[in-house]
């Protein structure tokens, strides 16, 4: 399906840590691409603020669009490498919004979290959607990332570019992973044709009438 390709300007925000009475601004970094053993989260010199859960480890949430047999991927500036939508989960969320908001800051698509939800919902519990995979990966030598891996499907938006983070934004079949340049990594080409895989289904493409005639 033919797609045009808009442009996103990134929201800059600064939280600010707490400890006791001691409110400090964070230091500013660019967000690590989650849980595909990208070893870098670089102080960036913009006004962005990055809110670390702690000086040990942090949570974040890759994201593999699948519409059509085809998974979206980015091609991400500073680190020069194809990778999946994602980032940090922030302090004011869950793993789930995380996704949902990573996935709509990145590509301006609406998207559905693929995965099963336990009817466990109650005062005082919310259940949510499980990612399909788990993984933890060193940053640092003191700093490590827990990854939440979830497959999803688009359902409404148009694909747009992030021209501040991303060189490019593109639906990738399977065959087409070992052509890209630059090259992807092992655990990336891993997950995509994982995800396509297990998203072929027509229901799967075709649920809430995205990307129908």
């Amino acid at each position: 399906m033919p797609v045009s390709v808009s442009v996103i300007y990134p929201k800059w925000v600064a939280p600010m840590a707490e400890e006791g009475n001691d409110k400090r601004p964070m230091t500013p970094c660019r967000p690590d691409r989650g849980p595909l053993g990208i070893a870098s989260c670089p102080v960036h010199p913009s006004p962005s603020v990055m809110a670390h859960i702690h000086e040990k480890i942090d949570f974040t949430v890759a994201i593999f669009v699948v519409h059509e047999h085809r998974v979206l991927l980015i091609h991400h500036r500073k680190l020069d490498k194809w990778l999946p939508l994602g980032g940090h989960i922030e302090l004011d969320e869950d793993p789930e919004q995380a996704a949902l908001r990573e996935a709509r800051e990145e590509s301006g698509l609406d998207v559905e979290l693929s995965g099963e939800r336990p009817p466990t919902t109650e005062p005082g519990t919310r259940a949510l959607v499980a990612p399909r995979f788990l993984d933890i990966h060193r940053i640092t030598d003191t700093h490590e990332h827990i990854g939440m891996i979830y497959w999803a499907r688009p359902k409404q938006g148009a694909l747009a570019l992030a021209v501040e983070e991303h060189h490019d934004i593109r639906w990738v079949s399977a065959g087409e992973l070992d052509s890209l340049t630059p090259p992807v990594s092992g655990a990336v080409k891993w997950y995509c044709r994982k995800a396509i895989e297990e998203m072929r289904s027509a229901e799967c493409e075709t649920r809430n009438g995205w990307g129908s005639a």
